[in-house]
C-alpha cells in the first residue's frame, strides 16, 4: 500500500538531481544543454523540498493528498534522472569516484539530514532505504 510521497523522497530526488547537474556541469560543453535542463529541475525541486518542510506550507495540511499526488511527479523525476544518468555513465565521458570513508560520508549525510529537522527515528525506520540508495549511488 502507497501513502505517497513524503518529504524525505523529495530530498533524495533532489540530492540526485544537484549531483546530476554536478556530473553534466564537470562533463563540459556538449552536456551543457543537458545540464541547464538538469538545473532547472533542481530548482523546481529544491522550491518544493522547501514547501515539503515548512509546516505553515498547503502541502502539510493534507499531507494524504498531496503525497499521493506527488508521488508519480517524484517517481518519474527518479526514474528520468537515474536514466540520464545511466546514459552518461555509458558514455565514458564522466568518472566518478567517491574517496571518502563510507562511515564518515555517512556521518555527514545524517548531520545534513538531522539539522534538515528529520529526527533519528525517521532516520532509524529508512534506515535499509538509505544505505541502499547510497549504495547505489556508490556503484555509480
Amino acid at each position: 500500500m502507497s501513502f505517497g510521497a513524503s518529504p524525505s523522497d523529495v530530498i533524495i530526488v533532489v540530492a540526485f538531481c544537484r549531483a546530476l547537474h554536478r556530473k553534466c556541469r564537470d562533463a563540459g560543453g556538449e552536456y551543457d544543454e543537458i545540464r541547464d535542463e538538469v538545473r532547472g529541475l533542481h530548482t523546481v525541486l529544491r522550491h518544493l523540498k522547501y514547501e515539503a518542510e515548512a509546516p505553515e506550507s498547503p502541502l502539510n495540511r493534507d499531507r494524504a493528498i498531496w503525497g499521493r499526488q506527488l508521488e508519480p511527479i517524484i517517481g518519474d523525476c527518479d526514474f528520468t534522472l537515474k536514466q540520464l544518468d545511466g546514459l552518461l555513465q555509458k558514455s565514458g565521458s564522466i568518472l566518478t569516484g567517491y574517496d571518502d570513508d563510507e562511515k564518515e560520508v555517512w556521518k555527514q549525510f545524517r548531520r545534513e539530514l538531522s539539522k534538515e529537522g528529520f529526527s533519528d527515528d525517521i532516520l532509524a525506520q529508512h534506515k535499509d532505504v538509505l544505505r541502499a540508495y547510497i549504495r547505489q549511488i556508490d556503484q555509480e
